[in-house]
């Protein structure tokens, strides 16, 4: 009898334990490859949806997400959003840092772009990285340190970095000529009207930096800002 009765209770705690779990499951092996499909990217109610091409991407491996936009109609923004479990939820204490990926222009010319993340801090994005409309893929990394973001003007929240990034509930890549805006109509965060082509492949969490890795990075853009400024003598 004090057997079950354990067993009973022990049942009863891990149920309690696993309700009280966060829905969602951001963690540093959250990778998306768009191997099969494009993963649950998306870019709102009317526009056409990011597709998954099954050709050969950077890595030798098939497949890849292919996305446009258009100057005009539902598409006429380059931006694309995901809710999936695995970009969703508390950044900060499943170690996640950075976000990193892989991307070709294929046309339109270059293309500023931007990661966006909202939550109930409202809307943070990274400075902006380009695109370079060459056919060649290239990877982009982007820090999520606070010291890095932006918060989105009248994107509500409490403004504060902590709040959103405890529980991120969307997760945007967008781009544009610029500047970045926040849509309330569709709770996005955008940058103008383009008309352009990319591939992207292989969005990925990154670790935090270790304090000795970031102090490396630190020395190493010292001393290159010092040898230019002696060569500029």
């Amino acid at each position: 009898m004090r057997w079950t009765t354990s067993l009973i209770l022990a049942a009863s705690i891990a149920g309690t334990i696993a309700a009280s779990q966060p829905a969602h499951a951001i963690s540093l092996s959250s990778l998306d490859a768009f191997s099969t499909d494009n993963e649950g990217w998306r870019v709102g109610n009317a526009g056409v949806a990011p597709t998954q091409e099954s050709g050969v991407s950077f890595d030798g491996q098939p497949g890849f997400l292919r996305h446009f936009s258009d100057g005009v109609r539902a598409n006429g923004k380059w931006l694309m959003w995901t809710q999936q479990p695995d970009w969703t939820g508390d950044y900060a204490t499943a170690g996640v840092g950075g976000v990193s990926l892989w991307a070709d222009g294929r046309s339109g010319g270059d293309l500023p772009f931007w990661l966006g993340f909202d939550g109930p801090g409202g809307w943070f994005f990274t400075p902006a990285q380009t695109i370079v409309t060459d056919d060649d893929w290239k990877r982009f990394d982007f820090s999520l340190a606070e010291g890095d973001l932006i918060y989105a003007a009248a994107s509500g929240g409490t403004g504060q970095y902590a709040d959103t990034f405890a529980a991120v509930s969307r997760f945007e890549i967008f781009a544009g000529p610029g500047p970045v805006t926040f849509a309330g109509s569709g709770d996005l965060l955008r940058a103008g009207t383009s008309n352009n082509v990319v591939w992207i492949d292989n969005i990925a969490a990154q670790p935090i930096p270790e304090p000795a890795s970031a102090l490396l990075a630190l020395l190493v853009t010292t001393a290159i800002g010092r040898r230019r400024r002696f060569r500029g003598r």
